[in-house]
C-alpha cells in the first residue's frame, strides 16, 4: 500500500529529475523554510514567490 509518507519520500528523493510543477507540488507540503532572502510580501495572491522559495531551498545543501 503506497502511504502519503512513502509517496512524498520517493518524490523527495528524485527531487532533482521532477519538472516544475512537480517541484512546486512536493514544496507546497512543507512551511514556509523562513529564508532570509524572502521576497514574500504576505499576499495570499503572491504565493509563486514562497513556492520559488520552498524549491529553492530543498535544492539546497543539507545545513544539518
Amino acid at each position: 500500500m503506497l502511504t502519503n509518507a512513502r509517496a512524498l519520500a520517493d518524490a523527495l528523493n528524485n527531487f532533482d529529475i521532477l519538472d516544475w510543477e512537480e517541484k512546486v507540488s512536493i514544496a507546497n507540503y512543507i512551511e514556509c523554510t523562513s529564508a532570509r532572502d524572502c521576497a514574500w510580501d504576505g499576499n495570499p495572491k503572491d504565493m509563486t514567490v514562497c513556492e520559488e522559495c520552498k524549491v529553492r531551498w530543498l535544492e539546497q545543501k543539507w545545513e544539518g
